[in-house]
């Protein structure tokens, strides 16, 4: 724990998706000792788990979120493409959860592409949300209150 605070920050790591909580429960929450960084934060979700759904996490708060909406699928539909990114209420729910920092995990490539290729159809309405997701995003980069950072980025470390 940091000096100077009573208790460490909470951290909770969430996804829509229970298939990604899975494999980052068996990577994280049953490997802890492998992340050093986690002696510092306190699990959010119960005593000894970092990772969890969304649902199981409504009503809840942790000093730091990470929410991953890692999607990237060719469905016809859009609903069937964005899956649980299309539900406004739902994805308001996961991305008003941290209290001091947020960090948003996904592809933006897929997200804006899947945008474009429902404009002109009824399918539009849907992406509406996550259109306007995309543009706040943008408004806070450019602010110097969010940052992209690419996968070329993520890999070469710089």
């Amino acid at each position: 724990m940091r000096p100077g605070l009573e208790k460490p920050p909470t951290l909770a790591i969430l996804s829509p998706y229970s298939e990604q909580v899975r494999r980052l429960k068996a990577v994280i929450d049953d490997n802890q000792e492998g992340f050093e960084a986690l002696s510092d934060l306190s699990p959010a979700i119960d005593t000894n788990r970092y990772c969890g759904t969304v649902d199981s996490f409504q009503g809840n708060e942790a000093d730091v979120v990470i929410v991953s909406l890692v999607r990237n699928n060719h469905h016809g539909s859009l609903r069937r493409a964005l899956g649980f990114l299309s539900d406004p209420r739902r994805m308001n729910v996961l991305l008003s959860r941290a209290k001091s920092c947020l960090y948003v995990v996904g592809s933006l490539e897929f997200m804006r592409s899947t945008i474009e290729s429902s404009a002109g159809t009824d399918a539009i309405e849907e992406a509406s949300f996550l259109g306007r997701f995309l543009e706040a995003l943008e408004t806070q980069r450019q602010c110097g209150k969010a940052v992209i950072i690419t996968p070329e980025r993520m890999v070469s470390g710089k």
